[in-house]
């Protein structure tokens, strides 16, 4: 298979993988793919980058990828692809690559728009695979490295997608429960302004950055809201009505949040009712700091 019609799945692992030419041959008797010919994928894990594109296949299988490129391999698929791809893999690989709002999130933007879909492999495959109706590729580990088997033989390839196919109508969906991220950036930008979105944005950044998990989606928030002087009620009402946190849960991180001194409240009268909490930037220090600052030190006060 030569020419842009076979360039169905591209991937980088600081190396390049595309389409594989030249024939193969399979056999699946040993749970194994032979092929004349591989493709290096990968080099250094610790520098994976991953893309996925679909060029002629309506749609393709991603099966049970590697644990350590699973996220790249999904934060690659671009939200516009012509294709679709379905994600087919175990429970405990996906709750630990989910556990992140921002991959969440934005793969939330996927599934929304139809270009992912995700459901639940129970009996797990000897290699990763990722499956179209042209070809079957084995995305094989071998010490630091990712290479890949392709076989475009008609029957193997049949038989395999239409395997996989059976497979995925019986399989149960998997839930992110988060929103979609571009519905988290446009509510929050339409309720409380366009500075407080960009600094939750850049507060979220930061906080992937260093890997952190003591400070969160719910702590960033209200950390870019008490950097623009929000009130409580605003930021914790957005949260609960997109999905992000419940109320109690804004709450409680708040008065964590006091604790650490990072944060500050202070009451603001209305008409009828309880006052209202302005949320604030505790130190004086901080006031005018960069919301990454912030997030560095509400970090270092935490742990």
């Amino acid at each position: 298979m030569e020419g842009p019609e076979s360039t169905l799945f591209e991937a980088h692992v600081t190396g390049v993988f595309t389409d594989h030419a030249g024939a193969a041959t399979a056999a699946e008797s040993d749970g194994e793919i032979e092929s004349e010919s591989d493709t290096d994928i990968g080099t250094d894990e610790s520098a994976v980058e991953t893309r996925v594109a679909l060029e002629t296949a309506e749609s393709a299988f991603l099966i049970n990828p590697p644990q350590d490129a699973l996220e790249t391999m999904v934060q690659a698929i671009e939200p516009d692809a012509p294709g679709s791809i379905r994600l087919f893999a175990p429970r405990d690989p996906l709750a630990d690559l989910f556990e992140e709002f921002t991959v969440a999130s934005t793969t939330a933007d996927l599934v929304r728009s139809d270009v992912l879909s995700i459901r639940l492999l129970e009996s797990v495959p000897r290699h990763s695979l990722l499956v179209t109706d042209r070809q079957v590729v084995s995305l094989v580990k071998h010490g630091d490295r990712i290479r890949g088997l392709a076989t475009d033989a008609d029957s193997f390839v049949t038989d395999t997608y239409e395997r996989y196919q059976s497979r995925w109508h019986d399989a149960d969906e998997y839930s992110l429960r988060v929103p979609p991220f571009s519905r988290v950036e446009s509510t929050l930008e339409a309720e409380l302004g366009d500075r407080v979105a960009s600094d939750f944005r850049q507060a979220l950044g930061r906080v992937d950055g260093i890997g952190q998990g003591s400070v969160d989606e719910v702590a960033a928030a209200l950390l870019a809201a008490a950097k623009h002087d929000k009130l409580l009620y605003d930021i914790s009402r957005w949260g609960e009505e997109i999905g992000l946190a419940s109320k109690a849960t804004f709450s409680r991180t708040k008065n964590t949040l006091e604790e650490t001194d990072v944060l500050d409240t202070e009451k603001v009268p209305i008409e009828v009712g309880r006052p209202r909490l302005r949320l604030t930037v505790g130190p004086d220090r901080l006031a005018d700091a960069p919301i990454e600052q912030v997030v560095e030190t509400t970090v270092d006060q935490l742990s």
